[in-house]
């Protein structure tokens, strides 16, 4: 579990390594909002799409997602 309590925007990288099946859940704090966000999204090399998309972003306070590998490359979110 990851908590990002954000005063400003920022990127989240996963790092390859993960095995298919694994689970990632991340979890913004209470700054997150207006012009405040979190973008996820793998680390060089890492090649990881979530749901098809390169990055994903987190924009409300308190905002919350579960990622499940579904296979090498692709996280599905939940």
């Amino acid at each position: 579990v990851n908590l990002y309590n954000l005063t400003a925007s920022a990127t989240a990288l996963i790092a390859s390594g993960y095995s298919e099946g694994d689970e990632l859940f991340i979890k913004c704090g209470p700054g997150v909002g207006g012009d405040v966000s979190l973008t996820i999204s793998g680390a060089a090399g890492a090649n990881y799409s979530f749901d098809g998309y390169s990055t994903i972003q987190l924009e409300s306070p308190n905002a919350a997602i579960k990622l499940i590998l579904e296979n090498t490359t692709n996280w599905m979110i939940f």
